[in-house]
């Protein structure tokens, strides 16, 4: 996965220095995981470092500027090495939202099909969905968070929970919602996710939505009676307007 792929380059980077080619595998992975800004960081160190390099200064420069027209941005320098800084839940919210921006805009016809008359999801879009996000939040966090999935909770399986550096836990599931997926469907996740965060000592946790709704998007499906601090996300999945 393009999550652990950067994770081991920044390592190997750690190890070896600046390498230019180093450096653009580094931005690769990052650019695709959907780390834009990231890239856009490594790409630009890896121009600096080619050298008389030109191919692989081009290659950067080219790849950097899809970055760029991704909404990737030239991250300011940080005083801290991210690796070392606690994560907050404020910066995962910020991550989600990055998350459902970049599946929205670059990912979201992956998960259709068109048969007949009208759009159908692809086979299994959930676990697609899930890996995205694994993927994701691997390369945006790094060495900072662990991920697991389908955790055994005695009733059913999670489907991911993280635990990021400085103590942060939260647990995600994440479903599926409009077309021949109900609103109410959607909506079950909350109680499944109340049942895992109980399991798991866990006060967090996010419903993730891929909300597909034509005339109902972005319609809240949380009840607001959870015993621990719950938040909904969606994720744009529209494959049409509606008519």
């Amino acid at each position: 996965m393009w999550g652990d792929a950067a994770i081991f380059l920044e390592k190997q980077i750690e190890i070896k220095g600046n390498l230019p080619n180093l450096l653009y595998a580094y931005g690769r992975s990052l650019y695709e995981a959907g780390d834009f800004s990231g890239a856009v960081t490594a790409l630009t160190q890896s121009m600096d470092a080619s050298g008389n390099n030109t191919d692989l200064h081009n290659q950067a420069r080219d790849l950097r500027e899809r970055a760029l027209q991704k909404g990737g941005t030239i991250l300011p320098a940080s005083p801290e090495r991210q690796s070392n800084a606690a994560v907050t839940r404020e910066e995962f919210d910020a991550a989600l939202d990055m998350f459902a921006r970049f599946i929205s805009a670059h990912k979201r016809m992956t998960f259709w099909s068109h048969e007949g008359k009208d759009y159908v999801w692809v086979e299994r879009p959930e676990r697609r969905g899930q890996d995205l996000l694994h993927t994701f939040l691997k390369a945006r966090f790094l060495e900072r968070v662990n991920v697991f999935e389908e955790l055994d909770t005695g009733a059913g399986r999670l489907d991911i929970l993280l635990q990021f550096l400085g103590g942060l836990t939260v647990i995600l599931e994440l479903k599926m919602c409009g077309f021949s997926y109900s609103s109410n469907y959607a909506a079950s996740g909350e109680s499944q996710l109340l049942h895992y965060m109980e399991n798991r000592n866990c006060k967090l946790g996010y419903l993730i939505a891929f909300d597909a709704r034509l005339t109902m998007h972005g319609q809240n499906l949380l009840s607001g009676n959870s015993p621990f601090t719950v938040f909904s996300k969606f994720v744009d999945m529209r494959p049409r307007a509606a008519r």
